[in-house]
């Protein structure tokens, strides 16, 4: 018996139109992927500057309730591009030189969704002013 070959022609046209199918549908993964990567990132902006306003209010707060005196904080922020971001609070010390931190938030765009927003606080202080709020604002 004798093996049954088969065999198909493809015109020039057809190969010009399979590879424009096939450019097209790889245009558009693409422009899928980063239209939900940036409402990622717009949504990582947001409990960027909603942490930052929180963190304001606390540190405000604080230094309205302390009678001899508000205390010196120094809020670090690093925003290195559009990955993650962090804030970090510290207390100034003499000599204008940062002591420990006593508060660290940071959070961050992943490649398929935001990372989970992470809470160190270290001040037992600043722990139950701070963490119901940020809990709440999450």
């Amino acid at each position: 018996m004798k093996p049954i070959s088969f065999r198909i022609r493809l015109s020039s046209t057809t190969i010009a139109i399979l590879g424009l199918a096939l450019f097209l549908a790889q245009f558009a993964a693409l422009r899928s992927y980063l239209s939900r990567w940036e409402a990622s990132r717009a949504e990582m902006d947001r409990q960027r500057i909603v942490t930052q306003s929180l963190i304001h209010e606390v540190i405000t707060e604080r230094a309205a309730l302390t009678p001899s005196g508000p205390d010196s904080h120094s809020v670090t922020r690093s925003f290195p591009g559009t990955r993650e971001w962090s804030e970090t609070i510290s207390l100034l010390e003499e000599k204008n030189t940062l002591g420990p931190p006593r508060a660290k938030i940071s959070g961050g765009n992943g490649t398929f969704g935001l990372r989970p927003i992470t809470i160190e606080i270290f001040d037992p202080a600043l722990q139950t002013a701070l963490s119901p709020r940020l809990l709440s604002a999450y």
